[in-house]
């Protein structure tokens, strides 16, 4: 999500999405993307974080006590990275968080494998994943994954 509306038109030309105001904010503009493998650049400065953060559950859910609850919160994991698009770095640095625990341990790894290297080009990819369950109901889900493309020159 940005408030610049030219970087959101710029991402949506490079990367095949379509810039829209997201339900949840009442200005900014966020870029649905219809690729799922965005070529991009690590903040060299940044390190990929996981910090918890509060989820609030909204539907009744059953309480330890047995006791329904109407609002709940529970900590979740969250890994954040900071990185700018590699066909358009003047955009500027670039926010990506995501409560998936792969994710995380995928990120962590590929950065300390690349911590030795003078530079390294990533790919942040989006893997849909489908699955049915026994009633035959289809569900699909996404996981972002961070990978190292391609093996810089140590640095010297």
């Amino acid at each position: 999500m940005t408030e610049d509306h030219g970087a959101a038109g710029v991402v949506a030309g490079l990367y095949e999405g379509h810039p829209r105001t997201p339900r949840r904010s009442a200005s900014g503009e966020e870029v649905i993307l219809t690729t799922d493998i965005l070529p991009i650049r690590l903040d060299p400065t940044s390190n990929v974080m996981n910090r918890l953060a509060r989820e609030r559950e909204d539907e009744p859910t059953q309480a330890p006590d047995g006791r329904m609850a109407h609002i709940s919160e529970f900590p979740i994991q969250v890994m954040e990275i900071f990185f700018r698009f590699a066909a358009a770095p003047e955009i500027g640095l670039v926010h990506f968080a995501s409560a998936s625990r792969c994710c995380f341990q995928g990120a962590q790894a590929a950065v300390c494998t690349a911590a030795s290297m003078e530079s390294a080009q990533w790919e942040l990819r989006l893997k849909r994943k489908i699955l049915t369950t026994r009633s035959g109901l289809a569900v699909s889900y996404t996981r972002p994954l961070l990978a190292i493309t391609s093996e810089a020159r140590p640095a010297l």
